[in-house]
């Protein structure tokens, strides 16, 4: 039954080959899912205004593995083929459960982890068959993975994403603020390119001399830190060319004494 309700449960019932194994009842139950080895999954959207819901996950006994009451209204939902892991998504609320992903161990009997994910809540969430991997599917196509621990495996595929949908100078913040943030600087050169081509692409949209200057300037470090001099002494001279304060003048006159 749609919409909010104080009572009159509503009903489950787990098929198997035409026959039904058992049934139940939880107070709005939605969005269930079932393994291949019989352990299911539902959410209970509960009774009232409130936004709160409860995950529950069964054995194929119908045993309760998980009972997790949930501050916020509840999304989609996943269980893995062999039943060990399942996850839930959690929509916005003003405290720590909205705007979550909720990863259980059925095995264990307990929640891993709970994380805000970077691309926002997803429309459909999916186990990988082969891999220890969540898939968070959108409706625009958009598709991210998580690994069993909570990591988020696709940034690069994010950041571009993000790169062709803001403006210069939020490129150019953004940029700075991963290679602020990237330590040790070249101990992952993809990472680099990563952020190169987010200043390439600032530049590109259209921003101002002063802000060109910055992400030339900023071109020019990573490319010495890259041990990259003469594409290095390029993006200072385009820097001085952009705005002759940036400060990399000595630097400048440096390398080009080096590469003498």
């Amino acid at each position: 039954m749609i919409g909010a309700r104080n009572s009159g449960n509503g009903r489950y019932a787990l098929f198997y080959e035409g026959n039904i194994l058992f049934k139940g009842e939880l107070q709005r139950p939605n969005d269930g899912k079932v393994s291949n080895q019989g352990n299911f999954i539902i959410n209970d959207w509960t009774f009232g205004e409130g936004k709160q819901g409860i995950f529950y996950a069964f054995d194929s006994k119908a045993n309760i593995l998980i009972s997790k009451i949930i501050k916020a209204n509840l999304g989609a939902t996943a269980i893995s083929s062999d039943g060990n892991f399942a996850a839930c998504q959690a929509f916005f609320s003003d405290n720590e459960d909205g705007n979550t992903l909720v990863f259980f161990d059925l095995s264990l009997k307990k929640m891993l982890w709970k994380t805000e994910p970077i691309p926002g809540p997803a429309n459909d969430l999916r186990f990988d068959a082969t891999n220890p991997v969540l898939h968070l599917i959108y409706n625009d196509g958009g598709d991210f993975r998580y690994d069993f621990h909570g990591i988020f495996l696709d940034d690069q595929q994010w950041n571009k994403q993000t790169a062709d949908s803001v403006n210069g100078y939020d490129l150019l913040d953004m940029a700075t603020e991963k290679w602020d943030d990237l330590e040790p600087k070249t101990d992952d050169p993809s990472k680099c390119d990563e952020i190169i081509s987010m200043l390439k692409r600032s530049i590109e949209k259209g921003i101002s001399d002063y802000f060109q200057a910055h992400a030339y300037r900023l071109l020019g470090e990573i490319s010495q830190e890259l041990n990259q001099r003469y594409a290095a002494i390029d993006y200072f001279e385009k820097a001085m060319a952009a705005d002759p304060k940036i400060g990399v003048k000595k630097v400048l006159a440096k390398l080009k004494a080096e590469s003498l």
